[in-house]
């Protein structure tokens, strides 16, 4: 069967929400234990697997493409949000991306409220980054505000998405 074609983040934030919401609570799968030749295996891997260059992607072995939407209040000010936008843009290159942009989507009214909001600011951050990235990003956006200051952001999702393979003529 040919794969799913991909979606945007923002369309899989608004489904991830809806589908929450309706889910019932159930208990959490438990854990598969690892076999002993995995643990062996991994244990042997040498430490920088991930600097090896694919030839096929031009990029880290371990590498990977990752989109995150980032939804701001909807009364935001501009010079606020461009703010934003520089901090996550100098963050995610200090943490070590090999590429990254970022884009306001702009002001966009939203499927269902989100803190009694019916409309939020889009900002897309597309990335190319070893994993360990995408994990400190999440930290630093989950992180409550120290001060007084009133944290901008409403919600945030990342996806990963694989490297494109380049063409071998």
């Amino acid at each position: 069967r040919p794969p799913p074609p991909p979606y945007s983040a923002s369309f899989l934030l608004e489904m991830l929400a809806a589908r929450t919401s309706s889910l019932r609570r159930t208990a959490a799968p438990t854990p598969r234990r690892r076999s002993a030749r995995a643990v062996r295996v991994s244990a042997a891997a040498p430490a920088t697997l991930g600097e090896v260059v694919d030839p096929r992607t031009g990029y880290p072995r371990a590498a990977k493409k990752y989109e995150t939407v980032i939804i701001l209040k909807a009364d935001t000010l501009d010079d606020e949000v461009q703010e934003e936008m520089d901090k996550l843009e100098s963050f995610i290159n200090s943490e070590g991306a090999i590429e990254c942009s970022v884009m306001n989507r702009g002001r966009q009214r939203m499927a269902y409220p989100i803190k009694e909001q019916w409309e939020g600011i889009y900002v897309m951050v597309n990335f190319v980054s070893m994993p360990r990235v995408p994990k400190a990003l999440q930290d630093m956006l989950s992180a409550p505000v120290v001060g007084g200051d009133e944290k901008n952001i409403v919600r945030y999702m990342t996806i990963k998405y694989d490297l494109p393979k380049v063409n071998e003529a």
